[in-house]
């Protein structure tokens, strides 16, 4: 009996779990040429009102990004304890490569359009709301061509692939 309490208590033979290998420690699949940058002129609008207009670069792997915020004094004159109550506004452009079919000729693009709510401008009432309008779209365009996307109430991105 004691050969078979000797058996049982001695350690059973564990699995050595293999090694635990960073992301960092294989090599990266690289392109034997890197494609060069791809240059764009942008004009978002809104119906005849040109929002942005203005170049764009994109990269394989990096996006080119446009952002503002803007913060304007209602149109009519209001009590100094009004005139803390600016009229808010925001455009945000995000264009990138997209898929690796064509990796030079497919894109995306990600557009978003804040502006306060109508008649928010002859207003001395802090703002109320806003509106706001966005696209997130990808499109193929080849150098020296052009596409125009729409989205809701007359707002539109013209891109021209240089």
């Amino acid at each position: 009996m004691l050969p078979l309490l000797m058996m049982l208590a001695a350690p059973a033979d564990v699995p050595v779990p293999p090694p635990i290998h960073a992301v960092s420690d294989y090599p990266r699949a690289t392109r034997a040429t890197p494609l060069p940058p791809v240059q764009f002129e942008v004009e978002v609008r809104s119906g005849n009102d040109i929002l942005w207009s203005g170049p764009m670069r994109v990269a394989e792997s990096l996006p080119a990004n446009f952002n503002r915020q803007k913060l304007d004094a209602p149109d009519v004159a209001c009590p100094p304890y009004a005139g803390r109550n600016g009229q808010r506004s925001s455009l945000s452009v995000s264009l990138s490569t997209s898929g690796r079919a064509v990796p030079d000729q497919r894109f995306a693009l990600r557009v978003t359009w804040e502006r306060p709510s109508l008649g928010a401008e002859r207003s001395c009432e802090p703002q109320q709301g806003t509106r706001t309008v966005g696209l997130n779209q990808s499109f193929d365009l080849a150098p020296g061509q052009s596409t125009t996307i729409t989205g809701d109430g007359g707002f539109s991105i013209t891109i021209r692939r240089r």
